[in-house]
């Protein structure tokens, strides 16, 4: 929320809303916000969950070079 502020007589206009966050404001525990603000006022940071479309998901392949090995030998009796 943002109001401009008369300052004449210091009297805050109507609030008007700047943007929607739908997660909660904080991270963990403590005073670990989701959001900071620029020293200057004028720009926002926000930490906000994103969604890849496609993403295919992580393979860890464990003893690869004893396969790589086999598969070498298998290959290199085959040409000979």
């Amino acid at each position: 929320m943002a109001a401009s502020v008369d300052l004449a007589s210091g009297k805050p206009e109507k609030p008007v809303q700047l943007f929607r966050k739908t997660q909660p404001d904080r991270l963990g525990i403590g005073r670990t916000y989701t959001y900071d603000v620029a020293p200057d006022g004028n720009r926002f940071l926000l930490v906000v969950p994103i969604q890849k479309v496609g993403a295919q998901p992580t393979v860890v392949e464990l003893n690869c070079f004893t396969e790589l090995k086999e598969k070498s030998r298998a290959g290199g009796a085959a040409t000979k």
